[in-house]
């Protein structure tokens, strides 16, 4: 997470399934600003927060506002 935030290339499609990817995308952007527990919570206890964490740091990078 650290390393995506800071810049580095990162290749998430090697840590995150592209499935899991889209379901959590969908899951930050219906709830948006809410926090990591909230974001899990929606996706279902077969998702983790690191790959939350992941996905969302490349999502915070790739927004206009990053």
């Amino acid at each position: 997470e650290r390393l995506i935030l800071n810049g580095e290339t990162v290749n998430l499609d090697h840590l995150v399934s592209e499935e899991r990817q889209d379901r959590i995308r969908t899951a930050l952007q219906q709830t948006e600003g809410a926090s990591l527990t909230e974001i899990r919570e929606s996706l279902g206890p077969t998702y983790d927060y690191t790959e939350i964490r992941l996905v969302r740091a490349v999502w915070q990078m790739e927004s206009p506002e990053a």
